[in-house]
């Protein structure tokens, strides 16, 4: 009797069940990581969770906490491409009275390109003319490892880091932690299950 009741409730909840791991694209970022982030980041999103990812996330990068007011003129890009380098997502938005800049660079089992986190520096900077206190670099990385020498000069690496222009970011520890934070109150039930199923497949990365 109570091995039947524990495979129907295994029935029911389909513990191993997982999509992503299916359809085989668990460390895809091009067909996973870069545009589930860009959907859930998006306040236009079809999560109809409006701002709440976004601002959640930017407080995370940031290391403080943002008033929804604060935000406005939000726009996200998804492998934008620049005269300097293809970026995995590009991000947009006013904070208080000045514009910000944010780059996520995703490395899921991929090797670093040939001087990438300087170039999208050099883009920011130079290319559109911002000053480093409006623009961040996010690497991330499954366990937050640091960028190469192929990326960044590390002399340049170390002073970006130190002035929060770079921040290290991991899928295991940051991104984990930040759906978690906003799973238990999320209404929708589909949203609720491959965010989820999400989290599973992030345990394997």
């Amino acid at each position: 009797m109570l091995q039947t009741s524990l495979e129907e409730l295994k029935k029911g909840e389909l513990p191993f069940y997982n999509i992503f791991e299916i359809l085989n694209i668990r460390t895809y970022e091009e067909k996973l990581h870069t545009p589930f982030l860009r959907e859930l980041l998006d306040p236009n999103g079809s999560h109809e969770n409006g701002i709440r990812f976004l601002l959640s996330f930017l407080e995370l990068a940031h290391a403080k906490t943002i008033e929804e007011s604060d935000l406005s003129s939000v726009h996200i890009e998804e492998e934008k491409a620049t005269e300097l380098g293809r970026i995995d997502l590009f991000l947009s938005y006013q904070l208080g009275l000045k514009d910000h800049y944010l780059i996520i660079e995703n490395k899921i089992y991929a090797g670093d390109q040939d001087k990438q986190l300087e170039r999208y520096h050099s883009y920011l900077t130079n290319s559109l003319g911002k000053s480093e206190d409006q623009i961040m670099l996010i690497y991330l990385h499954p366990n937050g490892d640091l960028p190469t020498s192929k990326s960044i000069e590390l002399h340049l690496r170390d002073r970006l880091m130190k002035n929060r222009v770079l921040k290290l970011m991991s899928y295991k520890g940051d991104v984990y932690s930040w759906l978690e934070q906003n799973y238990q109150s999320i209404l929708s039930i589909p949203l609720k299950f491959m965010i989820r199923q999400y989290l599973n497949t992030l345990e394997k990365l």
